[in-house]
């Protein structure tokens, strides 16, 4: 890790899989990443944390999914 103000709690597969909790100065993610695979990043609000990121080969159709569920 090269941010020291990151604290990671959770699984750090090298080069491969990230899967937890992140959390810097007032940020809290929740991580669920593979490497080789698209991602997409949600802001959450009314959580406990502020984005959820996460890893998905069909990233399109959970971008239409979510986008229609905004209206």
């Amino acid at each position: 890790m090269t941010d020291p103000t990151l604290t990671p709690d959770g699984l750090a597969v090298r080069f491969t899989r990230l899967r937890g909790t992140w959390r810097s100065r007032g940020h809290k993610q929740l991580v669920a990443l593979r490497r080789g695979v698209p991602a997409v990043r949600i802001g959450l609000a009314g959580s406990s944390y502020d984005e959820l990121l996460v890893s998905t080969p069909a990233v399109e159709r959970l971008v239409a999914e979510l986008g229609r569920g905004r209206r």
